[in-house]
């Protein structure tokens, strides 16, 4: 994940020390809270796009028909 948060260039992330202490380190509180913590983060950074999304009225993509 961490090659993630340096491709987007993720201000506090890109760096990897700041990435351990955050998700990788998080000692006497287990691997169950850096993992939920990852996902808030993602969550806010993510949007999900599908086929058929529509911006301004007009479809995001435009795909041939199937054959």
């Amino acid at each position: 994940m961490y090659s993630l948060f340096r491709f987007l260039e993720v201000p506090v992330y890109q760096h990897y020390g700041n990435f351990r202490e955050t998700f990788e380190s998080r000692k006497g509180e287990g691997l169950k809270d850096g993992a939920i913590a990852l996902q808030v983060l993602l969550r806010g950074l993510m949007m999900r796009r599908k086929k058929d999304d529509k911006v301004n009225g007009r479809p995001l993509i435009v795909l041939p028909p199937k054959v």
